[in-house]
């Protein structure tokens, strides 16, 4: 029986760090990046999930790429301030929170995800320690060490557990391992496919 959630922050309760970080630097310098300057930002991106790079790392990986008018610093809080919530979760969230043990599975660095989680009052909705931060946790791969250390971390079994995720590959790599998952598309479905496991009551 489920009684434990983990969301994943990227894509299903925030937009991604690389994408508002592409999104930033094409607002600062007025045109569009190519494909190329974007897919490595992304990979980037992939790098600080791990904690392969710092938060400043990455800026001035970006900036040095691109060669955006702006200071480290700038790119920081630009993607701090213009990280946001990805629309009608927190309704959903909000309904399940006092039903079932809510994790985040949290995929950029602390110096980012702390205040995100602050602004976007995430806090309540994930207390204490159930907000996994995945840079600072010592993987070697995300996928699929990631799922061992969120079920560690909530001393939970593998049947007790459903996994949000954004991404075919993260849902395919968990149910693989036999762990329930729920490919995340926007709000409106997700409370579909938790209606349908009988987790939250259709509408």
């Amino acid at each position: 029986m489920i009684d434990t959630i983990f969301f994943w922050q990227d894509g299903v309760i925030t937009t991604s760090i690389a994408n508002t970080a592409i999104e930033q630097l094409e607002d600062a310098m007025g045109t569009t990046l190519d494909m190329d300057m974007r897919l490595q930002i992304r990979d980037w991106g992939l790098d600080l999930q791990l904690g392969r790079l710092e938060s400043p790392e990455f800026c001035e990986k970006v900036l040095g790429l691109t060669e955006a008018p702006l200071r480290e610093r700038e790119l920081f809080e630009r993607i701090q301030d213009g990280l946001a919530p990805v629309p009608g979760v927190m309704e959903v969230l909000q309904e399940l929170k006092g039903q079932y043990d809510l994790w985040m599975i949290g995929l950029c660095p602390s110096d980012w995800l702390t205040p995100i989680a602050q602004r976007l009052d995430l806090m309540p909705v994930f207390p204490g320690e159930s907000i996994l931060v995945c840079p600072e946790a010592g993987l070697d791969s995300l996928i699929p060490d990631v799922f061992e250390l969120a079920m560690q971390r909530a001393a939970k079994s593998i049947g007790q557990c459903l996994l949000v995720a954004p991404n075919p590959a993260i849902t395919t790599a968990a149910v693989n391992m036999g762990l329930n998952a729920i490919l995340f598309a926007d709000a409106r479905r997700l409370r579909r496919e938790l209606g349908l496991r009988k987790l939250l009551r259709p509408v």
